[in-house]
């Protein structure tokens, strides 16, 4: 399938679900709940790219929509041991409670409410906290990361907060292609086989 055709589908999805929602009673056409989705897949699937990309879908639709990244929930270097430095990024090194958390206030407050969540500082190598905002009229919020649908606690508890799972099937090959090229071109190794290694 297609690209466009893929995030367009997607992007159907979860204009279906909004339309789904109840709306308050108060008689303001509020909808009580936004619709959550969790996007999953290994590193370089093209997470950011197709939640970017369905986000805008599902905006031009008069539903507005946010993409966001839980890198920001990465633990901060100085929270981490000299063996979880080594592997950085791997499960444990994100504070997956405080990704759970996020979920369930945002399943509890609903539209109308803004909610600061962290954000992943690329040249600090470091979480900012309360880095980026879900502003208060988002309806629907695309959240990527490659743990969002981890088999293990905390993590599992997501599956029940959200209104949509999707996870991104790429092969392998081309993944390490893309993550090579990354790390690459924002200087984390100095050379290709560095990256590949």
């Amino acid at each position: 399938m297609h690209q466009d055709e893929l995030t367009q589908r997607l992007a159907e999805r979860i204009v279906h679900h909004h339309k789904k929602m109840p709306f308050h009673d108060d008689g303001s056409k509020k909808r009580q709940k936004r619709c959550l989705v969790a996007l999953a897949g290994g590193p370089g699937s093209g997470k950011s790219t197709i939640a970017e990309a369905v986000a805008d879908k599902v905006s031009q639709q008069h539903v507005k929509c946010q993409a966001i990244s839980i890198e920001g929930f990465m633990k901060p270097k100085s929270a981490l041991s000299e063996e979880q430095l080594k592997k950085r990024g791997a499960i444990d090194t994100f504070d997956g409670e405080a990704v759970v958390n996020m979920f369930r206030t945002l399943r509890a407050r609903g539209p109308g409410h803004e909610l600061r969540v962290p954000v992943f500082d690329e040249e600090k190598s470091d979480p900012v906290p309360e880095g980026q905002l879900i502003e208060a009229d988002t309806e629907a919020v695309i959240f990527e990361g490659i743990y969002m649908l981890a088999d293990r606690e905390p993590w599992r508890r997501i599956e029940e907060l959200v209104d949509e799972k999707w996870f991104i099937h790429v092969r392998p090959e081309l993944c390490r292609e893309r993550v090579t090229e990354r790390r690459t071109s924002k200087g984390i190794t100095k050379t290709k086989e560095e990256a590949l290694r």
